[in-house]
């Protein structure tokens, strides 16, 4: 199946009983039986104004798209200005794109103007974006931007913004900007803007992460990592910027996370890129931190002609504690033609703790 200049638009499901579901409000791609299908693609479409929500205990609303096939193509193609919603204890809110597949390409994707919430003890909202296959997953020439996330209850939780699982994913010429994730309850908490897995090499090339935010608001609530990326193979980051992101927490013995985190991977590399004017912030007694950017790998990690600007880890309450900027664990680690400059770790009340401008954790170091 292939959807060619096609606008769908305006479309609803809704219902209000305790465990039921609203169905996915635009497509749906499945065979008869129920199976993935064999192929489908979008091109020159829009999808926007949809709907689909829940109100009731345990209930779920299904998203805005659910693409379930062999393989996958979506090119100039625009998801925006949908709404995804539940309210009631335990009701989750489903994706606004979901696509599962052995092979997924999605170039000239816009996602934005999206908006997913939730209300209600232990309610939940996965992810905006979800791609998970077996293969090859490409995402380029796309932006994600103005995605609001946000839930409110105990125990509340939102998925994130974008979830990539694949063998080997491509990121390139993508723009993740203005996008914001929130929750307030006690032990609420925000998933990953971005969370890349790979099996084989995972690339990042030519990303630009602009002024998004990850907020909670209670006690014991956290936010997740901006990017976190993770291969058993090798992770790289190429020609990227990073910039006036801000991940912050509020409550007793809150946390809040990185802006990035490389992991899990044999060698790391971060390559002519900045990470600059970006903040991880947090208030309230015991509140904690993580390192605001962390690259962790099992041989090498490098870093080449990149830098590493005005950013600020900063705590306020007594016992809180900020980290550091920069924290690097490897056998071998090094910082060739970079700058890390006017980066700042502090703290405001009795008893807090800063971390130092950047750790390193390397044998042998240079």
């Amino acid at each position: 199946m292939k959807i060619v200049g096609s606008r769908i638009r305006g479309n609803r499901t809704g219902c209000a009983d305790p465990q039921c579901i609203a169905g996915v409000a635009a497509v749906a791609a499945y065979d008869e039986d129920g199976a993935p299908a064999e192929s489908l693609g979008f091109d020159d479409s829009l999808v926007t104004g949809n709907a689909s929500s829940c109100l009731a205990e345990g209930c779920t609303s299904a998203g805005i798209l659910a693409l379930d096939a062999l393989s996958v193509e979506l090119e100039e193609t625009a998801v925006e200005g949908n709404l995804v919603d539940c309210q009631g204890a335990s009701c989750t809110a489903g994706a606004q794109l979901d696509v599962r597949a052995g092979y997924v390409v999605l170039e000239e994707l816009s996602l934005a103007s999206a908006t997913t919430g939730c209300e209600g003890d232990a309610c939940a909202i996965r992810n905006a974006l979800q791609i998970a296959t077996p293969g090859v997953a490409t995402l380029v020439d796309s932006r994600i931007a103005g995605v609001t996330a946000s839930c409110e209850g105990a125990g509340c939780s939102v998925g994130g913004l974008a979830e990539v699982k694949a063998l080997a994913p491509l990121v390139e010429a993508v723009e993740v900007s203005a996008s914001t994730l929130s929750c307030v309850g006690q032990g609420c908490s925000t998933g990953p803007l971005a969370d890349v897995e790979g099996t084989e090499l995972s690339r990042w090339q030519h990303v630009r992460i602009l002024d998004n935010q990850a907020t909670c608001s209670g006690v014991e609530c956290h936010t997740g990592d901006f990017l976190e990326l993770s291969s058993d193979e090798a992770i790289v980051i190429e020609g990227s910027t990073i910039a006036a992101n801000v991940s912050a927490c509020e409550g007793e013995r809150c946390d809040a996370r990185r802006i990035v985190e490389l992991q899990e991977a044999e060698a790391v590399q971060l390559q002519t890129s900045s990470i600059a004017g970006n903040a991880v912030r947090c208030a309230g007694e015991k509140c904690r931190l993580e390192p605001l950017v962390e690259m962790v790998a099992e041989k090498s990690v490098g870093i080449a002609a990149s830098a590493l600007d005005a950013n600020v880890s900063s705590c306020e309450g007594a016992q809180c504690r900020a980290e550091v900027v920069l924290a690097v664990d490897a056998e071998l680690a090094s910082i060739d033609g970079g700058r890390i400059a006017t980066n700042g770790s502090q703290c405001d009340g009795t008893s807090c703790t800063v971390g130092f401008g950047g750790r390193c954790a390397t044998t042998p170091a240079r």
